[in-house]
């Protein structure tokens, strides 16, 4: 028993290293090549089952169709879940036809949710729930002390009352849309500008209107009014960032740096305090400060050199977890004052229309792939996936007289690659690809009086699954 339990831990450890070290193209591949097993396997032994009057052919085609709809299903659905900044709110914002005030109520906005203080003058409520959730995070990521904790939240609520400020009393100076050069510039406040957010806003919905009735002759207009629209609503989203940004460069100058100059090593702390501002002037001292902040990364290098000298040298666990999370970040991954490896997931209490809808679509697209692709409950996943498919072309249906859609893969008039894959779904949905070739195909030898039955009389149900 010993020896077998031995033997059951050590599979067990190498299958959780080999999940960990997986690379995820690896993942998709492994998931295509347990698919094509998978269809081998119920195909060899459905070969004498009633086909419908198709040929083999004719199945083997449908099959295929299947597995590649179920393919592009699942790598959509992982690529949005692995993009934990994925949104389908610019999307359905963008949503044109008849049924766009409905999508675009559905998106809200949270940018102006963002920007908008309470009733009472309080913190905007969807930046507190950013903002907290980060807070949260950084917390326990970091496995900060009762004092850490303290100090974090010290700082959390600075940056709040420094942001409610910048919200309700500064000024700053914009550049204003013109049909003529030079831009206007002109002072504003974030409620001023949110006021002018709504004029442009309403100014492309206007537009919008307009277009069935004169076609392409509104389509430099619209194009402007959108331009001028994106720009606004982008520099105000810049200027938020950079509150959340400051926010962030506190913790970490103010939380991480003194915990790495209590934890590291005594002969390297003096490198990690940052220099003083007795500089002759602000650019100076910038000078200094940007050089130590490059130098800090150095040390954790150095301190890694040391160690394979002196094994006398150590650096806690949290340490090293610091200084490749805070400082060493590689550019690109993230924005550069990030300081947590990940996004932290919004708390669910607080979840809106829009949160549950990406839940479901980013979930759905990959239940509804993997189904596909493993011929489970096929005609259920293909019904679905022709759901998820006419949702997406409700949401931006190719109507003459409107202008292309920038994204679009060639040119559309009512009916768009979203409605052709619908159909190749629906036709699915009436044939028995998932007993041709799938887990359906297995299944059915768990009642093999049903189908054999059904292929003896000739009564064979075409829709089944």
């Amino acid at each position: 028993m010993r020896f077998f339990s031995k033997i059951t831990m050590a599979s067990a450890a190498s299958a959780a290293n080999i999940a960990r070290a997986m690379n995820p193209t690896y993942l998709l591949l492994g998931l295509l090549a347990g698919a094509i097993l998978l269809v081998a396997i119920s195909a060899r032994l459905a070969r004498n089952s009633a086909d419908g009057g198709l040929n083999s052919t004719s199945r083997w085609l449908l099959v295929g169709l299947r597995l590649v709809i179920g393919w592009h299903f699942l790598v959509e659905g992982l690529d949005k879940l692995h993009s934990p900044t994925w949104s389908s709110e610019t999307y359905l914002r963008e949503s044109t036809g008849p049924l766009a005030p409905r999508f675009r109520q559905l998106a809200g906005d949270r940018l102006v949710d963002k920007l908008t203080v309470g009733a009472n003058g309080s913190f905007p409520a969807e930046l507190e729930i950013e903002w907290s959730s980060y807070l949260d995070a950084f917390t326990n990521f970091y496995g900060l002390d009762a004092d850490h904790a303290a100090t974090a939240q010290k700082i959390y609520d600075q940056a709040k009352a420094r942001t409610l400020t910048w919200l309700t009393e500064a000024k700053q100076e914009v550049s204003i849309p013109s049909t003529f050069p030079p831009p206007y510039m002109e002072e504003l406040t974030i409620a001023e500008r949110l006021q002018r957010l709504d004029v442009l806003e309403a100014k492309v919905r206007e537009i919008e209107a307009e277009i069935p009735k004169y076609g392409k002759e509104l389509f430099t207009n619209y194009k402007n009014a959108k331009s001028d629209l994106s720009k606004w609503r982008a520099d105000l989203k810049k200027d938020i960032d950079q509150q959340f940004q400051q926010f962030k460069k506190d913790l970490r100058d103010s939380v991480l740096l003194p915990i790495l100059q209590e934890t590291v090593p005594e002969a390297y702390r003096a490198k990690l305090i940052p220099p003083k501002e007795d500089a002759k002037s602000k650019e100076d001292f910038a000078k200094k400060l940007k050089e130590w902040q490059a130098s800090v990364p150095g040390v954790y290098h150095q301190i890694r050199l040391d160690q394979a000298k002196d094994q006398s040298v150590s650096l806690s666990p949290q340490a090293e977890n610091i200084f490749l999370n805070a400082f060493e970040r590689k550019q690109g991954e993230t924005s550069g004052d990030e300081i947590l490896p990940f996004v932290p997931s919004r708390p669910i209490k607080t979840w809106t229309l829009l949160d549950w809808s990406d839940a479901i679509v980013k979930y759905g697209l990959i239940i509804v792939g993997g189904c596909l692709l493993a011929g489970f409950l096929t005609r259920t996943a293909c019904l679905a996936g022709a759901g998820f498919l006419l949702m997406f072309f409700l949401a931006m249906p190719p109507l003459p007289g409107w202008p292309e859609n920038p994204r679009a893969e060639g040119h559309y008039l009512y009916i768009n690659k979203n409605i052709i894959e619908m159909f190749a779904l629906l036709a699915l949905a009436t044939m028995r690809s998932g007993r041709w070739a799938g887990v359906d195909g297995l299944l059915q030898f768990f009642r093999p009086g049903r189908w054999r039955g059904a292929a003896a009389s000739g009564n064979v149900r075409v829709g089944g699954q």
